[in-house]
């Protein structure tokens, strides 16, 4: 198992949210060969959410250092950071619908006309992402970020 899979696998469990077609897109699927040899683009997703929460609470434990308000300012950051990485997978998905790098035989049904991803599924895998990020950040902050800072050791909890 190679850290794409593992990535994959977090994902995969918000499949139901953003649709199989889609997923199976983000695994590699290529209609051609009917087999997942494409790059699994899950990877490329968790590193920018990885990078982003890091970036992000960094900035709130050690850069700002908030003295008042600090709950509601991590909250604030928070969705701050599941903003950015919410419009980010909603781009870089759609994009690639629209540039058609996506197989024509997860875009359609096979009447070929019934379109089985479209811009909203690319908007709700914009959700998911911001629900990965809601949880790595939260971890992040929890397990690593806080424990140095002066100001914010017991925040968010």
């Amino acid at each position: 198992m190679n850290i794409g899979d593992i990535f994959g696998n977090c994902y995969d469990w918000l499949k139901w949210i953003y649709g199989i077609p889609l997923n199976e897109y983000l695994w590699g699927y290529n209609c051609d060969t009917e087999e997942f040899t494409n790059p699994n683009l899950f990877i490329s997703f968790a590193i920018a959410t990885l990078i982003i929460a890091l970036i992000i609470g960094c900035f709130y434990y050690y850069v700002y250092k908030p003295v008042r308000n600090q709950r509601l300012l991590w909250f604030i950051y928070l969705i701050v950071a599941i903003a950015i990485n919410f419009g980010w997978a909603t781009y870089k998905t759609w994009k690639d619908l629209s540039d058609g790098l996506i197989g024509n035989c997860l875009v359609y049904q096979s009447d070929g006309v019934t379109a089985q991803i479209t811009s909203t599924h690319c908007l709700l895998f914009g959700v998911a992402n911001g629900i990965v990020m809601l949880i790595v950040f939260t971890f992040l902050s929890l397990v690593l970020l806080k424990w140095f800072s002066k100001t914010g050791k017991h925040y968010p909890f």
